[in-house]
């Protein structure tokens, strides 16, 4: 399946304060509620894989309680249900956050001066929010470097001004990505390095944590692999939208999704080209991401010369051969450690 990425046209209105840190630290502020951006699980402890108590939605507004943490707001919602939820930017807000933004926007405006991206602060990367190219100036209509994704995150560079970031890669491409709030925000660094093109989702309990070895995230990826062992081929679904079965690339998005929390393009040429760090084939370990074709189908290596994917002429999810000589090993393009 191949899914169409977004492109970033003309240059956009964006807020001169940045958004909260992707993972933001908990209130110690005045600020006294927590908006839900996207909807998150409540849950009973400061902690990935504690019970859920409630799912809460879109829109919703939490009342902040003492006891959260960089990772996880104290929460108490309308319902009087009490229990924790993620500090990731994504899922919630701070409701002072915005006022701030508003402030400082309201203050340039009347002044007339014009805010510059911040360059000098402890935060020292940027991350994709939402699909967007990197480009060789910061003008509009530059060319594109690369397509940065989702959840990537990219290092500042001196150079960056109110409307456009100066940044850098994990791929070594560097180039100017936008300001714009939907797109991009500053954020601190990751203490738990995720792959290229991956986030993750708080709304579900993985099998592994972030923090697990790499054994046991082995071990959560082919425990869910196989749980879909037979699952019939079927073009552009995804079990995780209610449909069923799967094709290739959602198969492989859907197995390190529930395993481990990962979301990534369900596309498989994005899967090749932007999801995952490139190794050498001789290099292949249990748990990575195989691409072929450069991106026309994919799978997971689970060891001893195998694969599990879903298709591949089997029309279901099944084990193919990736031994040296064998047509998938042929037809191999790239190796991609996830963990």
């Amino acid at each position: 399946m191949h899914k169409t990425s977004v492109a970033l046209g003309a240059t956009a209105l964006f807020a001169l304060t940045p958004l909260s840190l992707s993972v933001a630290m908990a209130a110690t502020s005045p600020a006294s509620t927590v908006t839900v951006q996207h909807n998150a699980y409540l849950i009973s402890a400061p902690k990935s894989g504690s019970t859920k108590i409630a799912l809460e939605t879109k829109g919703t507004s939490l009342t902040l309680l003492s006891g959260g943490n960089q990772y996880w707001y104290h929460v108490k919602d309308a319902q009087g249900r009490q229990g924790y939820i993620t500090t990731t930017s994504y899922y919630t807000e701070k409701a002072s956050s915005k006022a701030s933004s508003a402030s400082s926007e309201s203050t340039t405006a009347t002044s007339g001066t014009k805010a510059t991206a911040a360059t000098a602060t402890s935060k020292t990367v940027v991350e994709v929010l939402h699909n967007a190219y990197l480009i060789s100036a910061p003008k509009s209509g530059s060319a594109h470097v690369a397509l940065e994704q989702t959840g990537t995150q990219l290092t500042i560079k001196s150079g960056s001004n109110q409307y456009w970031w100066h940044v850098s890669d994990a791929s070594g491409h560097v180039g100017y990505i936008t300001t714009n709030s939907y797109y991009t925000e500053e954020a601190a660094p990751l203490t738990v390095k995720l792959p290229p093109g991956v986030t993750i989702d708080p709304a579900i309990v993985p099998v592994a944590s972030l923090t697990a070895t790499a054994s046991q995230k082995f071990q959560a990826v082919l425990q869910v692999a196989k749980s879909k062992l037979g699952t019939p081929y079927e073009a552009g679904h995804n079990e995780d939208r209610g449909q069923t079965g799967f094709d290739c690339s959602n198969y492989t998005a859907y197995v390190f999704h529930h395993a481990l929390g990962y979301i990534f393009s369900t596309s498989s040429k994005t899967q090749y080209t932007s999801v995952g760090t490139k190794v050498a084939i001789s290099d292949m370990q249990p748990g990575d991401l195989l691409t072929f074709d450069d991106g026309g189908h994919s799978g997971i290596y689970i060891g001893n010369n195998e694969m599990i994917q879903c298709g591949g002429g089997l029309g279901k999810v099944g084990y193919l051969s990736v031994a040296p000589g064998s047509y998938w090993y042929q037809h191999l393009s790239a190796v991609k450690r996830m963990f």
